[in-house]
Parts: C-alpha cells; structure tokens; sequence
C-alpha cells in the first residue's frame, strides 16, 4: 500500500476541519441545553407566582363570604364590593 504524504496531508486537513465543526456542534448544542434550563427555572418560578395569586384571590373570596357576601345572613354591601375589588371588573385588570 502506497500512500502519498499529500494525501496523508489532506486527509489530516479535513480531520482538523471535522473536528473544529464537531467542537462548534457541541458548543452550541451546551449553550442550547443551559437555555433550556434557565427556561424551566423561570416556568417554575411563574407557575409558583401563579399559584401564589390565585390563593389569595381565593382568599379574599372567602373574606367577603365572611362578610355576609351572598350568604344571605346580613344585608352587607361591604363583602360584595370586596370581593368585586379582590377579583378586578375584568376591564384589563
């Protein structure tokens, strides 16, 4: 078997060329994957946000129920325009 030193050159030119792009490829195949990660850290922290509001919404519903809202024991206004205020009038809030 007869191999040239050009040849031998040539194919070291394209196993350095292969490996700088391989090198590239796993770069941004890392930098992709860290992305991710800080993307599932910021959803989990929103969807802590969320459950958080809609407790306390939750809780000042049961405020106003306190208040004699729609329970019919008193004639008070006071609980039902809490309640109304705790869940916004739904015009952008």
């Amino acid at each position: 078997m007869d191999i040239h030193s050009q040849t031998v050159l040539a194919l070291l030119d394209e196993l350095e060329k292969m490996q700088a792009q391989s090198s590239k490829w796993c770069e941004a195949f890392h930098k992709a994957v860290s992305v991710g990660a800080r993307y599932e850290e910021r959803i989990a922290e929103l969807e802590a946000k969320l459950d958080s509001a809609d407790k306390l919404q939750d809780s000042a519903f049961r405020h106003g129920l306190q208040h004699g809202f729609s329970l019919g024991q008193t004639d008070n206004q006071a609980g039902f325009e809490e309640c109304l205020s705790a869940y916004g009038t739904g015009k952008g809030e």
